[in-house]
């Protein structure tokens, strides 16, 4: 875990490797924290969190794997600079199947990545299906929601913005999922503000940021 935190997550493979040639039964719990090393790298390494998942359900079984595990794979396609939205599809079944059930923190990180495809309305659509299965968002999930309507898309997906001023921001939209976020209860922190500021920024509107302050 030392080695996957400081961000080498090869030696903690090595080191995981190591333990099971010396006797030693990996469990989920140890190819999660090897996976999440390779989540949080940049750019997030995706292949090799993928083969430690299929390596898990091999020699562990559906019925052992743990939702950190997924977790971590939910991350790392989310960190990708172009993320692909069906990966959310593919995480959830592999969930159903390994009857795990999904929490607030697999909640944000689905929507972390449906956002980061550009697909805000389908990071609502899942939000609002987690919400009616028992699981409602917290603020972190209205904040990533928020937040998708602040970012320039472009900058995103291609690492640049010809757009002047940024036609990817949508302020109003941005406030109408605060007002949603307000109604369920929910009160926004520095970091729906902050996003809230950029938002406006972004859309060239000033005198309306300012409003915020």
């Amino acid at each position: 875990k030392a080695c996957a935190t400081a961000g080498d997550p090869e030696a903690a493979e090595v080191a995981l490797r190591e333990a099971v040639r010396r006797g030693l039964r990996a469990d989920a719990v140890l190819f999660a924290i090897v996976a999440e090393g390779y989540a949080s790298q940049e750019p997030p390494r995706t292949a090799d969190v993928t083969r430690l998942v299929e390596e898990a359900l091999r020699t562990l079984g559906e019925g052992a794997l743990s939702l950190s595990l997924l977790h971590a794979l939910l991350k790392a396609h989310a960190r990708e600079r172009s993320p692909q939205p069906s990966a959310v599809a593919h995480v959830l079944d592999l969930a159903r199947r390994c009857a795990l059930k999904r929490t607030v923190l697999t909640v944000c990180l689905a929507t972390e990545l449906l956002c980061n495809a550009g697909l805000s309305k389908e990071a609502v659509a899942h939000m609002n299906e987690a919400r009616a299965e028992g699981i409602p968002p917290n603020e972190s999930v209205w904040n990533i929601l928020i937040n998708a309507h602040a970012r320039c898309r472009c900058v995103r997906t291609r690492g640049f913005c010809t757009c002047d001023p940024c036609g990817c921001a949508s302020p109003d939209a941005a406030l109408r999922l605060l007002r949603q976020m307000q109604a369920q209860g929910l009160s926004p922190d520095a970091v729906t503000f902050n996003t809230l500021l950029q938002t406006f920024v972004h859309a060239d509107r000033l005198s309306d940021a300012l409003s915020l302050c």
